[in-house]
């Protein structure tokens, strides 16, 4: 694998990843594990703060990520579609 082929393949996987971001922008599934990973980056337990309908764990990979703004949407739906 030469280097053309290197950047051939970086770029094909780049662009993967910006149209899993921006396809279905607002119908996502993420609109559950956002909030609430970011209210437990804040420090609300769930079940006993928060309603939360999933289990914890998939809330809890998103912490990092949760900075409530688009940034961090995009963030999250890229390591989500990784």
């Amino acid at each position: 694998m030469n280097r053309k082929d290197s950047y051939l393949f970086l770029l094909t996987g780049v662009s993967l990843i910006v149209l899993i971001n921006f396809r279905n922008l607002f119908t996502d599934e993420l609109k559950y594990y956002l909030p609430a990973a970011l209210m437990m980056r804040e420090g609300l337990i769930p079940y006993r703060d928060f309603f939360f309908p999933q289990m914890p764990l998939s809330a809890i990979f998103f912490i990092p990520t949760s900075t409530g703004g688009w940034g961090g949407l995009m963030l999250s739906r890229s390591l989500a579609s990784v």
